[in-house]
Parts: C-alpha cells; structure tokens; sequence
C-alpha cells in the first residue's frame, strides 16, 4: 500500500469528506476549471537530486458516454519551478495550443457509500508522430524524420524558455502518462492524487549549458503530486480561470 493512499486507492482525506455520499452520483457533464501539480525528483550532475513542481491550469469539457465521461483538455497556463523557484521552465502559448485538445475516458464508481472519481489519460507524445507511442523511442536528433515542429515556431519539438539562474531555451520532445484518482467532494468539486511517469528528450538549446537530459522522476511522497477540480459557467474562458485560481483551487 503507497503511504497516504487507503486500500481504495484514493487520499484519506477525501474519503473522509465525501462519507455519505448520495446513492444517485451527481450528473459530471459540463465545464470545469482543474489545477494539477505534479512534483518530480531530477538526478543533475554534480549537484545531485533537485525538486521541481509543475503547474497546469486547464479548462475541462465533461461528456457523458455510454460507459461514462469523456474529458477533454485545454490548457491555459503552465509552468515548471526548480530549485526553490531560482530556475523557472515558461510555456509560449504556442506551446499550450499544441499540447491541449486530448481527451481521456473517466467514470465515477461507488465505494462503501462514497463516490471515486478515476481518469485514465493514454500515452501522449508531443513533437514528435510515432508508429508505436507506447514503446517507440523518442527522437534523440534534431534530423529525425518523426519530428513535428507542433508549435509552428520553426524548432524541432516543442520550444520551452527557461528564466532565472540559466536563460534561453530548449527544443523537446516529450511522453507521458497518468492517471486522476480522487474523490466528488460536492456535485462541483473533485479533488485526489495524479499517478505519472513521463520522458522527454532535449534535442537542442539555444545554450549548451541547457542542453543536458536529466532523468525525471515521480516525487516518492504520494500527496506531492494532485489535482483540484471546480465546475465553473458553460462559457468560462481561460483568463477568467487563471484569475480567480486562488479562489477555485483553495
């Protein structure tokens, strides 16, 4: 058993807060504003293992389907923190136009009186088109065919600016995967734990010092890496979103 997490695979604390629950699940269909963090471990040379934190805030599209949801993606803003914020990964939004759209299945089931909420997102491969998603290497050279300049910026991959101690940007290709499990907490709130693993190949940099590949991994504490859903109105826009987030993910 992960710790934090309980025999149903969801956190504790959810659990506790959805007790009760109504036999009839609520209706999921329609808008929502999500927050998801996911933290990772890096293994840097020299100086060792560093923390950083990603931040995404998404707009969400519920469906209702025969067999349940349908979830649809689209990212609003985005941003990745290293070393106490001294080292800071930026996203163009040319960057987030070409990682959103994805949908993934989601269904709600019943656990001892509660509601668990559990999203599965399939492997995801972005600047770069693969026969085989799942098991096919990344491209490693800027030459190779497979590459798809996804954000139209002229670079191979996709473009990440990184600010702070180091400046200038990357050229990437990036996979990932990951699962949402947590918990309805009320008919317009989700919150639990994401389940990711993910790689991502730096192909070129506009400074060599950029350059290098560090092996990323899930942070080992379970509760570092979790998303927050708030329904909001059929036609929230992004701005709105990002402006009211304290409020939304409190």
């Amino acid at each position: 058993m992960r710790p934090g997490i309980t025999r149903a695979g969801l956190p504790a604390l959810a659990l506790l807060a959805v007790a009760g629950a109504p036999a009839a699940p609520p209706d999921l269909s329609g808008r929502w504003a999500r927050l998801e963090v996911t933290t990772a471990l890096s293994d840097v040379p020299v100086v060792g293992d560093i923390t950083s934190e990603t931040r995404a805030i998404s707009i969400v599209d519920v469906r209702k389907t025969a067999s349940g949801y349908e979830v649809t993606e689209r990212v609003c803003a985005l941003a990745n923190d290293s070393l106490g914020g001294a080292v800071r990964a930026r996203f163009p939004r040319a960057f987030l136009r070409a990682v959103s759209g994805a949908s993934a299945p989601a269904r709600l089931a019943a656990d001892e009186g509660r509601l668990r909420y559990e999203e599965s997102r399939p492997v995801r491969v972005r600047g770069a088109a693969l026969e085989d998603p799942s098991r096919e290497a990344l491209p490693t050279a800027p030459s190779d065919p497979r590459l798809v300049d996804a954000d139209e910026d002229g670079q191979p991959g996709l473009t990440v600016q990184v600010e702070g101690l180091v400046k200038g940007e990357i050229y990437v290709v990036q996979r990932d995967e990951s699962a949402l499990e947590g918990a309805v907490l009320a008919p317009d709130r989700i919150a639990g734990l994401v389940r990711w693993k993910a790689e991502q190949v730096v192909l070129g940099a506009s400074r060599d010092v950029l350059a290098g590949n560090p092996d990323n991994r899930p942070h080992p504490e379970p509760g570092r890496s979790y998303f927050r859903m708030r329904r909001v109105p059929a036609r929230a826009t992004c701005p709105e979103v990002i402006r009211r987030a304290s409020t939304l993910f409190r």
